[in-house]
């Protein structure tokens, strides 16, 4: 929903305590929707540098190869 608002540091801080969940399916949206998190954060304080989404992305794609959110990754 912080994602939706445009609040990518709220979404970032409430989706780094949710616990890890035992479905790979959850788990792939989870690293998703975080990675989705820094980078549009990263975005609004346009910092082309920033790379802390990759490793999120990078996650959801070995949970999910078929997912087409994270093909890039």
């Amino acid at each position: 929903a912080y994602l939706a608002l445009g609040d990518a540091e709220k979404a970032i801080e409430t989706l780094g305590r949710v616990a890890e969940p035992k479905d790979p399916r959850d788990r792939m949206q989870l690293a998703y929707n975080l990675g989705l998190a820094y980078l549009k954060r990263a975005s609004t304080t346009n910092d082309v540098t920033d790379v802390s989404a990759e490793p999120f992305f990078v996650k959801s794609r070995e949970l999910e190869p078929e997912f087409g959110g994270s093909y890039y990754y």
